[in-house]
């Protein structure tokens, strides 16, 4: 599962929703840990979930948070 959690790693640093989308990619260009196990039980991440609930704390692309600290205090209110 290293590249799930590659790929979460990446999501969580992100500033905004171009880097998002940057993760995502690489994400689905890594061939690793795509076994016929993985695809027939149909383990992974749902990446159109992640990038709706990223929309909800991160800018758009190109923008950058003028707070660092606002999507926790998104989360928080």
């Amino acid at each position: 599962f290293e590249a799930e959690q590659l790929l979460m790693s990446n999501v969580g640093d992100a500033v905004d929703m171009n880097d998002v989308r940057t993760a995502i990619n690489d994400y689905l260009g890594d061939s690793a840990d795509r076994s016929w196990l993985r695809e027939f039980i149909g383990i992974g991440i749902s990446t159109r979930q992640l990038r709706t609930l990223a929309r909800c704390y991160l800018p758009p692309m190109g923008t950058q948070a003028s707070n660092p600290f606002g999507a926790f205090q998104k989360i928080a209110s």
